[in-house]
């Protein structure tokens, strides 16, 4: 895929987007946004959704922090308030496909884990912890989440794992016979994390939307993180992995867990 391909790839995933905002900015949206007013004093300056996303983009970053966890609070209930902050994030989502390692390659790919994990950081975000440099926490979380994930494909088709691989499907395994992930997702991540099947082969022969597959594989992923962080010390780096970004001198925070509100959340996307 040539540059200009990927140019494309991008324009398309931000134009949809756009296309669907559009469709719901000024009747959906600004309906919810006046009931956001009536409890979150921050938005109330705001005549309308649009003028709150023009603020977004165009305040002082520090200024943007207090109305971005207003809305972020609000997403664990009500995924119109997440889907203000995403179309917030739309620009930077674009510059992370640009730079994320070899996205020329993996186009499809990238733009489907940007707007998996963007919609769980914005569900997930620990408001309560992290009031400052808020819209910057976002967007590290994403791109170390995108790239972890990124990574994780490559550590195992090499087969880099923290623990030996019979220790990592023993785990897997387990997970499922317990009911935290299903045996189905338990199936899916041993074939195509250690057994080298491409996910993509796999969606072709179960007949199977190759994005609802990845979709349904990164969900259970997330469970079988949060089960494996609750229960063990063992890293288990084919479904968990901490990856350094060229040019990021901060550390990343701690994943949070999901709550209740934030499962909810995500469910609904």
């Amino acid at each position: 895929m040539n540059a200009a391909s990927h140019v494309n790839r991008d324009w398309n995933a931000i134009s949809q987007l756009d296309r669907e905002w559009n469709a719901i900015v000024d009747r959906t949206v600004a309906a919810a946004l006046q009931r956001w007013q009536q409890r979150e004093p921050v938005l109330r300056p705001f005549s309308g959704p649009r003028q709150l996303l023009r603020f977004l983009h165009t305040a002082e970053i520090p200024d943007t922090n207090e109305p971005l966890l207003a809305l972020l609070e609000l997403a664990a209930r009500d995924r119109l308030a997440g889907r203000v902050v995403l179309q917030a994030f739309l620009p930077a989502l674009k510059t992370m496909s640009q730079r994320i390692i070899h996205p020329a390659d993996r186009c499809d790919e990238v733009w489907e884990l940007l707007f998996f994990f963007a919609w769980e950081a914005i569900c997930g975000y620990p408001t309560a912890t992290r009031r400052r440099s808020v819209a910057a926490n976002l967007v590290l979380q994403v791109l170390h989440d995108t790239t972890r994930e990124l990574r994780n494909d490559k550590d195992v088709l090499t087969g880099r794992t923290a623990v030996a691989t019979g220790d990592s499907q023993a785990l897997v395994l387990a997970a499922a016979n317990s009911g935290v992930i299903t045996h189905d997702d338990a199936e899916l991540i041993l074939r195509t994390r250690f057994d080298g099947e491409r996910l993509r082969h796999v969606a072709e022969a179960e007949r199977a939307s190759y994005s609802a597959l990845r979709m349904r594989r990164l969900r259970a992923e997330q469970r079988l993180r949060d089960h494996i962080a609750e229960s063990t010390d063992v890293t288990f780096s084919s479904v968990s992995d901490h990856t350094s970004i060229e040019g990021l001198s901060r550390e990343w925070l701690a994943q949070p867990h999901p709550s209740a509100p934030s499962a909810a959340c995500r469910a609904a996307a």
